[in-house]
């Protein structure tokens, strides 16, 4: 009994240390970025591919079954925002099999943004995307809301309103 208090002991203490290492390392993508964003109430952040995704899924589900992501581009060569738009859904459309797919532009409060919309097959399951990219003080962004289709009206509403929450620092 006492050698599985002890274990009991340290798995615990571990697990915190490793929640709190987590929790830090968003916490500090999120200090750095230029934006903010406000997530709805029952949505956490969590690191995803060097920047910050928002799920409304709990922690033992798949947080990339439904989730959105904000983040700014880094860029490496001189293109103009139109081009670079280009280049990104060309990329998408290579790396996914596409059902359907729309792409458009529109003006609102983040200027001239391009809207790319798709349904695409990830394995064996239908998904479908919502990418916005837009630009601010010669950045660009992409804000996109990822969803396997059966989840997506669920969360739309949600999805929707952190895209609105956008705000430059």
């Amino acid at each position: 009994m006492k050698n599985f208090l002890s274990v009991l002991c340290i798995w615990i203490m571990t697990s915190c240390g490793t929640t709190q290492t987590v929790s830090s390392e968003v916490e500090t993508f999120i200090n750095t970025q230029n934006f903010t964003v406000i997530k709805p109430e029952k949505w956490h952040a969590f690191k995803s591919h060097g920047y910050v995704s928002y799920t409304p899924l709990s922690m033992d589900d798949n947080p990339f079954q439904n989730s959105v992501s904000v983040f700014q581009f880094q860029l490496t060569n001189d293109q103009s925002f139109e081009e670079f738009v280009q280049v990104r859904i060309n990329e998408t459309n290579n790396s996914r099999t596409i059902i359907k797919q729309e792409s458009y532009s529109e003006k609102n409060r983040l200027g001239t943004i391009y809207i790319h919309n798709l349904e695409s097959t990830f394995q064996g399951h239908i998904n479908k995307e919502f990418s916005v990219y837009f630009q601010h003080n010669g950045n660009y962004y992409n804000y996109n809301y990822s969803s396997l289709k059966n989840l997506y009206k669920k969360h739309h509403d949600d999805a929707m309103a952190i895209l609105e929450s956008i705000a430059f620092i």
